[in-house]
């Protein structure tokens, strides 16, 4: 007996038989895509004028923001500011002022130094980029070793090194007062002030997560907040500060923020209220769910703090899920542009078109190449998602 001849017609057989079967078993798929996908005309009136569609899914954001010395930090800034149409426009650095040494720490004999700060924002600003410079982190003392992260570069490491005021105490937090200010003027003299104007500032990230970002309490962030934003308005009222960039929906620091800025007592001004340009949150899921969350805070400003309702409303931790580290099939892959396109057309249907809502910003947050491992499956994603998106 040939064994090859009759496997051969064996496998003959099994087609002839299965074709058929899959066929039948397809056809009402088809036909339910036909009834559910009818074919539909569209006319365009090219000549009628548009409305101008705002563009507020254009900024990332990294961790640290030290990561800007790096000369493959610097090739991915290359990359994102290549993106037509300033599709890359805003970055958001973590822990910015750990890049501040200062001599004399905790008195009025301070003394700072912004060099490394400086070189590190230049990569932005020469790219023509514009900082969301959050106020994260503290000066390190001039002589000690360098802040080091944990393996997710959220938590730091070394705070013995850094000056940290202690927010429940009115002469720290007034020496911090004094110390945004200078940073501001500082930030002013290298920049110009039209430039400055261009950029946000912003509160510490998500300071409800106390293991890593705040663990001084509500008071001390309150005390934060007024001396914070009144050194930068006293430098110019023109410059923008908002947060409070909370991780968790309605967490007792939002609120407490909100209600501080809305009707409370400002630490620095003795006055009702406190500076508020805008306000952010981190609502990290797929577009709908991520919706959901950012729907409950609105509604909430809306319902206890009305005069805030036209405030711009920002998503600026944006993510399908958190951590940077962690691998996932779809990091390199065209899902991730998918998902922002998905985001951002549900935002513009649920939101802005029907809801009154000042959208200002919808970013997320894994522009950098990253450090940890496992590597492969993150370093080399956000090329890929920018070739995918815009063309390579």
């Amino acid at each position: 007996m040939n064994l090859e001849r009759t496997s051969k017609g064996t496998k003959k057989i099994l087609l002839h038989t299965l074709i058929p079967i899959l066929i039948l078993c397809l056809l009402p798929t088809l036909a339910w895509a036909q009834a559910v996908y009818p074919q539909r005309s569209y006319q365009i009136d090219l000549s009628a004028e548009g409305e101008r569609l705002p563009i507020y899914w254009n900024g990332t954001g990294f961790t640290p923001g030290n990561l800007l010395l790096r000369s493959d930090m610097q090739l991915t800034l290359d990359y994102q500011a290549a993106i037509p149409n300033q599709g890359m426009h805003y970055v958001r650095p973590h822990w910015l002022l750990n890049m501040v040494t200062v001599r004399n720490p905790g008195s009025d004999q301070a003394r700072y130094d912004y060099q490394q700060l400086f070189s590190a924002l230049d990569q932005l600003v020469n790219r023509g980029m514009k900082p969301i410079f959050e106020i994260m982190g503290f000066p390190r003392v001039i002589g000690s070793a360098a802040v080091t992260y944990d393996a997710d570069a959220q938590g730091q490491r070394g705070r013995r090194q850094q000056w940290i005021p202690d927010f429940q105490e009115r002469s720290d937090y007034l020496l911090w007062h004094d110390f945004i200010i200078d940073l501001t003027r500082n930030l002013e003299d290298r920049y110009g002030s039209e430039e400055l104007k261009s950029w946000y500032f912003e509160s510490t990230n998500e300071p409800d997560i106390h293991e890593w970002f705040w663990d001084q309490g509500i008071p001390a962030l309150l005390n934060y907040w007024d001396a914070t934003s009144s050194a930068i308005k006293a430098v110019n009222e023109d410059y923008r500060f908002g947060g409070p960039g909370t991780a968790t929906v309605l967490s007792p620091e939002f609120k407490a923020v909100i209600a501080h800025c809305d009707t409370g007592s400002n630490a620095i001004t003795g006055e009702t209220g406190s500076v508020l340009d805008f306000i952010s949150v981190h609502a990290k899921n797929r577009p709908y769910a991520m919706i959901d969350m950012e729907q409950r805070s609105i509604d909430w400003i809306r319902e206890h703090h009305p005069r805030f309702r036209s405030l711009p409303f920002w998503n600026n931790e944006a993510d399908p899920t958190w951590g940077w580290r962690r691998p996932f099939w779809w990091r390199p892959t065209a899902w991730y542009a998918s998902f922002i396109i998905q985001s951002v057309d549900a935002h513009n249907r649920l939101l802005i078109d029907t809801s009154d809502i000042n959208y200002g910003l919808l970013l997320n947050d894994k522009g950098f190449l990253g450090t940890g491992t496992p590597a492969p499956p993150c370093r080399g994603g956000l090329l890929r998602i920018i070739q995918i998106t815009f063309g390579s």
